[in-house]
């Protein structure tokens, strides 16, 4: 009866299922008894070597000890020692130099401070290497101790061979390599055993794989499997599954058209674009500013973008998009709308990932900042006007006061310190709004005229202008050029290095030091970086430094005829040149600033 139960079982057992996941448990689980002695032989190493690391410290600190005791000489006692194969001991001096060594003659010793045990004996009164000797040919366990006598510092170096240790770890491994096969033989039979139990309730698994791929019962890849061992089980977590699946179905496409018509529903400009160039999805607002065909849906997959994209700017930076794989934005690009004229847009371009992370497509969202672009320039031209208007009376007041200074009778003391003032304030007053005006230009600027810039001729000029200002402050300049010139406009870039080293001059402490360079960035084009040693800026004070009329500290910028605006200035210089600035700084160090400027053919490293 039990033969033939036997009998049927293995009949009705899924050979082919059985076979693989056999094979595979008994795999892992030989490597895992492989990995586990693997793993005891190393920890079993290294706590044998760790011991006997314990052990030469001890040693040492023994000798150390009894050296301190006996006030022996330490040479003498070097000298007086026999030899021992398995202790080498090696007397150094401060310099390095081996006064004694109990294996070889010291005196064809090289020097010994390079030495790693060496090295942190001198740091750290004790130190340890485990490494090969060249001098004895043999992977060693060096120790080294600090011993003073007499004043002077030695080092007493005791080095033991691993060869011992390494024999009797070699036949621990021999030993555990005996107990693991019998083991792995043994685990595997038993997990055979188990497995055949396991398996049979795969039969139905394995007929509802034959019933999907339609297979004839005389196939020999079919399984001839009873009908009195079904898994109910695994055939209802099946059925389970196809309604689960079919339900996520439908819950994807619900979830597909609430996320077409949110898209559909925001007020920016959506494109999306493969690596092919062709359209992925368009919204309606798109559609609405730069397209002349309405009834182009939102997922045109087979359009290329060149037929939907008529502007050239935005072509090219499509184009570098999908290119470098990065995320960027550009902003007030000046874009034809449909029946509208011109509008201005903010370009935000983000890359499209798989679900193995590779980049297939790009979405690009233009937002319309016409409304922001048309109040900007009524804000500018507003500002424009106003300073404008106010510079006219401030001229005429100050050639008011040096009319005044000219006439002897009128300047008595009060009187001429009075009008120092007001020309001081008019002064002020007129740089603030030329500073104003300088502002309201550079934003107002679309588009700015590049040519080529020498970068040391413009430094060397701005330094002699500016130092003009600072002829009683001790301050050393040092300046390096990698770059030798740039793309740029030279007014700007010659703004930029003023507003900066007159804050480097104006902050720093005497005496001081400013280092200017021009570095060379092969990924980003150039760097314009200038560091002073001055009283540096609070790290609260730095997100905001680069805002308009923003003082780190108002009663020192006043004192020294600061406005406010000139890093705002040279944030938007930058900005206009593609580039971006940085600052960097620890309170009573010094500061940093970095003006990247990005890479064009003309950026020309010094050779």
């Amino acid at each position: 009866m039990r033969k033939k139960r036997f009998e049927k079982n293995m009949t009705d057992l899924p050979w082919r299922f059985f076979k693989k996941i056999a094979l595979a448990q008994a795999l892992v689980t030989s490597l895992a008894i492989i990995a586990t002695g693997f793993v005891a032989t190393y920890y079993l190493r290294t706590y044998i070597i760790a011991q006997s690391k314990i052990q030469l410290a001890g040693s040492l600190k023994i000798i150390k000890e009894s050296l301190s005791m006996t006030k022996l000489d330490p040479i003498t006692w070097c000298n007086s020692l026999t030899f021992d194969p398995h202790n080498r001991y090696t007397l150094i001096n401060r310099k390095g130099v081996a006064l004694c060594d109990s294996f070889i003659d010291w005196k064809k010793l090289e020097n010994l401070s390079h030495h790693p045990e060496v090295i942190q004996a001198f740091q750290n009164n004790y130190g340890e290497s485990l490494r090969y000797s060249h001098t004895l040919s043999k992977k060693m366990l060096f120790g080294a101790q600090i011993i003073e006598h007499n004043n002077q510092k030695y080092i007493i170096r005791k080095a033991i061979p691993l060869e011992p240790i390494y024999k009797n770890i070699y036949k621990f491994d021999q030993s555990i390599l005996t107990i693991l096969l019998p083991l792995i033989l043994i685990t595997s039979l038993f997990i055979l055993l188990k497995l055949l139990h396991a398996a049979l309730p795969f039969r139905s698994i394995f007929k509802k794989i034959d019933v999907l791929k339609k297979l004839s019962p005389r196939d020999a890849n079919n399984f001839v499997l009873g009908q009195n061992r079904d898994w109910k089980l695994v055939e209802e977590t099946l059925d389970h599954a196809k309604e689960d699946l079919e339900n996520y179905i439908h819950e994807l496409y619900y979830e597909n058209e609430k996320f077409n018509t949110l898209i559909e529903s925001i007020s920016d400009a959506i494109l999306a674009i493969n690596k092919q160039n062709k359209v992925l999805f368009i919204n309606k607002r798109y559609r609405e500013y730069f397209l002349e065909d309405f009834t182009l849906d939102s997922k045109s997959s087979n359009c290329s973008f060149y037929s939907i994209t008529k502007n050239e700017k935005v072509k090219e930076i499509l184009e570098k998009a999908l290119e470098s794989e990065t995320s960027f934005t550009r902003e007030n690009i000046k874009l034809p709308i449909n029946k509208a004229g011109d509008g201005y847009f903010d370009l935000s371009i983000t890359p499209l990932y798989d679900a193995s992370k590779k980049m297939f497509g790009i979405v690009c969202i233009f937002h319309d900042v016409t409304s922001r672009r048309l109040n900007e320039k009524m804000r500018e031209d507003f500002v424009a006007n106003v300073s404008h208007e106010v510079k006219t009376p401030l001229t005429a007041m100050k050639g008011y006061v040096q009319y005044l200074k000219s006439k002897p009778a009128l300047n008595d003391q009060d009187t001429l310190k009075s009008l120092e003032k007001i020309e001081s304030n008019s002064n002020r007053l007129n740089i603030l709004f030329q500073d104003i005006l300088n502002l309201s230009m550079i934003e107002s600027r679309p588009q700015i005229k590049k040519e080529n810039i020498f970068t040391e001729e413009i430094t060397n000029s701005v330094l002699s202008n500016v130092r003009q200002s600072y002829l009683n402050k001790n301050i050393s300049v040092i300046t390096k050029f990698e770059v030798e010139s740039i793309q740029g406009n030279p007014l700007l870039v010659e703004q930029v290095l003023t507003n900066l080293i007159d804050n480097a001059y104006k902050y720093s402490k005497e005496p001081g030091h400013i280092l200017i360079s021009w570095e060379n960035n092969l990924k980003n084009g150039c760097i314009l970086k200038i560091e002073d040693d001055g009283i540096g800026i609070p790290s609260k004070d730095i997100p905001r430094l680069f805002e308009r009329f923003y003082r780190v500290d108002t009663s020192r910028s006043r004192k020294l005829g600061g406005t406010g605006l000139g890093l705002a200035i040279v944030k938007h210089i930058v900005q206009k040149h593609g580039g971006k600035i940085s600052v960097s700084s620890d309170e009573g160090i010094g500061t940093t600033f970095r003006a990247e400027f990005p890479s064009t053919q003309n950026n020309l490293p010094l050779s």
